[in-house]
């Protein structure tokens, strides 16, 4: 009798596993294959020196272009997008169209926002819950990057007064100057690629690695590096003493759980 029930329950979970398989992959399918259409595409003559970008779910991306232009790819039936000029600030705003609780997990919540800027900003602020932002080619005076879950990753720019945020994800910065920047990601690996040499910089991770790359020799630098747990490791022979000239431009870093290299 023990045999049997043995049987019967071993065939059931199988049976179980076989479909429930087969479900998820017909419901992925019919998730990646769900409407995509362009859902906005705007250019502006205005005058603008700052972008203010607020979404939900995107990747954002902002790079150079010949005119301020706001294109946007997704499914309609689910975004809510708007994009206009005021007091020469470009704003844009996405939002779920249905904020009541969905039961289809294969449900294709994911936007695309592409942003072309044709000179310097004063300001740029972009904001998104889940995602990531893309930035290309940009010169801003002041710059923050916001994303709750989702990776910042930023190429050949030059953003002043730079902030970036990530409470799970990377930050990537590769050729990008700023004066100052502050850097924090609670879970996420921090790496910036030929990062600009005697430059003040305030990084933290709870849980992540930090890298930093200089291509430049420094000349007037202080580090500044606190581990709860994790190894330090400095390659750069002038700042074997975490410190070179006057020190005036003080690199902070504080991790709680991760490594820490200077090259």
């Amino acid at each position: 009798m023990k045999k049997l029930l043995w049987i019967l329950f071993s065939l059931g979970l199988v049976i179980f596993i076989v479909f429930g398989t087969l479900t998820f992959a017909v419901g992925k399918k019919e998730a990646d294959n769900m409407k995509r259409e362009m859902i906005l595409n705007k250019t502006y003559q205005e005058k603008i020196k700052h972008i203010n970008v607020n979404a939900s779910d995107a990747a954002v991306t902002i790079k150079k272009g010949d005119q301020f232009k706001v294109t946007s790819v997704g499914n309609k039936d689910e975004f809510d997008i708007t994009s206009k000029v005021e007091d020469e600030t470009l704003n844009v705003n996405l939002k779920e169209q249905n904020l009541m609780i969905n039961f289809n997990f294969f449900k294709n919540a994911y936007n695309e926002i592409e942003i072309t800027v044709p000179k310097n900003l004063e300001q740029l602020d972009i904001k998104t819950d889940t995602g990531k932002i893309n930035m290309h080619d940009i010169k801003s005076d002041n710059t923050s990057l916001v994303v709750d879950t989702g990776m910042i990753n930023v190429n050949g720019s030059d953003l002043g007064n730079f902030e970036a945020y990530s409470d799970t994800g990377k930050i990537l910065t590769n050729k990008t100057n700023f004066k100052n920047g502050k850097i924090q990601s609670d879970t996420g690996t921090v790496r910036l690629n030929d990062a600009p040499t005697d430059t003040p910089l305030d990084i933290e991770t709870d849980t992540g690695s930090v890298r930093l790359v200089y291509n430049k020799t420094l000349k007037n630098t202080l580090l500044d590096i606190e581990q709860d747990v994790g190894n330090t490791q400095i390659n750069r022979a002038e700042l074997k003493n975490k410190k070179v000239g006057s020190g005036d431009n003080l690199v902070k870093i504080r991790s709680d759980v991760g490594s820490v290299q200077i090259d």
